[in-house]
């Protein structure tokens, strides 16, 4: 899978959206938005959580939508990849079948991992430790793979996605 690519249509979109604010007055320093990049991943992922409902305590799992489940999982993957290309993190290139998932992990453990996960990476981003926060966002990378596979959704559609996006954009 070519995660480069996807980091590069991101961070088209991203210099869009900044040269858009920037038009409008807005001052983008790096410590406010990692803040607001690190944020938006946390609401994001509570929104996919929440889709899910996989806190409920009733045994009933109800049937989730797979166009939302999809869409709320590449909205996660957008702030994802715009705080990897940030902080200089797309050199990260991961070979996905060595991704998979764990007979033991269920959702609301990968869910809980990854919050606690990205709390670590905004405490390390902010503290300009670099080599730390890259293994903290691998990990994160790496456990939204296999969220994305608890769910029964793949990283192929998140670039597909993407590549229809691109397409899109160059037309």
């Amino acid at each position: 899978m070519k995660i480069k690519y996807l980091f590069k249509i991101q961070n088209i979109i991203d210099n869009e959206i900044r040269s858009i604010c920037q038009r409008d007055g807005e001052i983008l320093d790096h410590k406010n938005l990692i803040k607001t990049q690190i944020l938006a991943l946390e609401i994001k992922t509570g929104e996919l959580a929440n889709l899910t409902k996989c806190y409920k305590y009733s045994g009933c799992k109800k049937h989730i939508d797979q166009r939302k489940l999809l869409i709320r999982y590449i909205d996660c993957f957008k702030f994802l990849f715009s705080i990897g290309n940030d902080n200089e993190f797309n050199v990260v290139n991961f070979n996905l079948k060595d991704i998979g998932k764990s007979d033991e992990q269920n959702l609301i453990d990968i869910f809980l991992q990854i919050f606690d996960q990205i709390s670590s990476l905004k405490k390390e981003l902010s503290a300009d430790n670099y080599m730390p926060s890259l293994i903290i966002y691998m990990e994160i990378f790496k456990n939204f793979i296999v969220l994305g596979y608890l769910l029964g959704l793949t990283f192929e559609e998140v670039f597909e996605y993407y590549d229809n996006l691109y397409r899109d954009m160059v037309q």
